[in-house]
């Protein structure tokens, strides 16, 4: 029997526009961020904020991921409140575009941006997994070790569920509040000589 020789496959690795693996959320992002500079936003100074959930509220999140929506409903009116009084507009409506993020630094759960290829070592498919980031004060160090199986969990329970929205559009950026502008601005258009 002749001596079977050992091949190496690189497979493409897609979680199917899910904004979960580098190669979907890099495309996911450049789509959107050129949408929403295109097409939402307005020609006025924008503020960017981040909401972070407390430490001890993240696991409930992690296992009612359902729940993230209200949270932004929650984060929305929250923000409209503070802007409305610190601008003493009390009816104003701000323009908000959110978005969803779930990892932290070293894969745990938390409100980030997903995990980075360049980060991670491997040396083979047996090996445990290296993932370097920042110097954590809460592990010491500037990396952290997975067995290949633990490394698969902790970036698999990041995969949003499917129809998901992570990106929200509220207040004078919401989908009625643009439909509404559109025919309006269509009309000044071709009412102009």
């Amino acid at each position: 029997m002749p001596r079977q020789l050992r091949r190496q496959y690189l497979l493409a690795f897609s979680c199917k526009s899910r904004w979960f693996c580098p190669s979907c959320h890099q495309r996911k992002v450049q789509t959107t961020a050129d949408f929403i500079a295109n097409h939402v936003l307005a020609p006025v100074p924008h503020r960017h904020y981040v909401l972070a959930i407390p430490k001890m509220l993240r696991p409930y999140f992690q296992r009612h991921r359902c729940l993230l929506k209200n949270l932004c409903t929650l984060a929305r009116e929250s923000l409209t409140e503070y802007l409305r009084v610190a601008l003493d507009l009390p009816k104003g409506i701000p323009g908000i575009v959110m978005t969803i993020h779930t990892f932290g630094e070293y894969l745990d759960f938390h409100l980030r941006n997903p995990f980075s290829v360049e980060k991670m070592t491997m040396e083979s498919p047996t090996d445990n997994v290296i993932y370097r980031s920042r110097m954590s004060v809460k592990i010491n160090r500037n990396f952290e070790i997975f067995s290949p199986a633990d490394f698969l969990a902790a970036i698999t329970q990041h995969i949003p569920d499917k129809g998901v929205q992570m990106v929200r559009y509220y207040g004078w950026y919401s989908n009625k509040m643009r439909g509404g502008r559109q025919p309006s601005s269509a009309l000044d258009a071709t009412s102009k000589p």
